[in-house]
């Protein structure tokens, strides 16, 4: 593993990194700066300023729009090309945690530290449903199925929930972290989930029994964000260990360990293409090349 470019990036922690849909471009939240950054010059396209720290950014589905989620409880529409804000909405009474757009890039689900999560309409300005976890901690990350069906969310009760996307009925909980959960991923095919936990492991579920079928072990701190590659054979996370490690999603195998920041590393993300990670962390992103196999 190799690091393709580092990429200095505002003063503050990078929050939130999301690669576009053609793999050029990188969309970064750190602090309240918000931005576009060109994968190959390492420039930026345009940076703004947000109306509060970013937690949490999205490309639409043809890479013509970022969304970014707030700590004031907002979320934002951008234009990704130049930068300009088209609309916001208030979402939440606490910080939005995280966010995740519906493959068909017309739904988005929040969560959100008022320890509810939320489904809207991109265009509309009122939730379709709202959904209280049950009990009084933190919804701390969301994930739509790749179908668009399914949501699963991570609390901080160390447990997930799957919920029908279409009505925000709860359908399976699943238990086994030990501590806070911080990334949810389905797999492509929809047929597994990836958690990462402040237990400093991942845990792959089976997504329509809620099963746990192998935990994955060798980060030695917090997991802080994860990304599956397109074609569902690797989970990509990134740590307070200040490392990223690679992973075989079949057999739990750690197949890399990257090691070149200097402070906790907060996010991850991973080309469509699965050549390329992009992790973030204080002030900085590293690009790293994935070989293949």
């Amino acid at each position: 593993m190799i690091v393709v470019r580092t990429i200095p990036v505002g003063d503050d922690w990078v929050t939130a990194v999301a690669v576009s849909p053609d793999g050029r471009r990188v969309g970064v939240g750190c602090g309240s700066l918000v931005g576009v950054w060109d994968v190959t010059t390492g420039q930026a396209v345009w940076r703004a300023k947000s109306r509060s720290e970013i937690s949490a950014v999205v490309f639409s589905p043809r890479g013509t729009e970022l969304i970014t989620g707030q700590w004031d409880g907002s979320w934002s529409v951008w234009d990704a090309t130049r930068g300009e804000p088209r609309r916001t909405v208030k979402a939440h009474r606490e910080n939005i945690t995280s966010l995740s757009l519906s493959p068909d890039g017309r739904r988005i689900v929040t969560g959100s530290g008022d320890d509810t999560l939320a489904v809207w309409d991109l265009t509309g300005s009122e939730p379709l449903w709202r959904a209280a976890q049950g009990d009084e901690y933190d919804v701390t990350c969301v994930a739509f199925s790749p179908d668009g069906q399914w949501i699963v969310s991570g609390d901080g009760e160390n447990l997930l929930r799957v919920w029908e996307s279409s009505s925000g009925r709860e359908s399976l909980t699943l238990s086994g972290h030990e501590e806070v959960l911080s990334a949810v991923a389905f797999t492509p095919d929809g047929r597994k989930i990836v958690s990462g936990s402040w237990d400093d492991t991942l845990r792959i579920w089976d997504a329509r029994t809620g099963e746990e079928q192998v935990a994955l072990h060798g980060h030695q701190d917090d997991v802080t964000a994860l990304a599956v590659t397109t074609d569902g054979r690797r989970v990509v996370s990134s740590s307070d260990d200040r490392t990223v490690r690679v992973w075989d999603v079949r057999s739990g195998r750690n197949e890399h360990l990257l090691s070149g920041h200097s402070a906790a590393v907060t996010c991850v993300a991973v080309s469509p293409d699965g050549g390329r990670i992009v992790s973030g962390s204080k002030a900085e992103l590293k690009i790293w090349e994935l070989p293949c196999g």
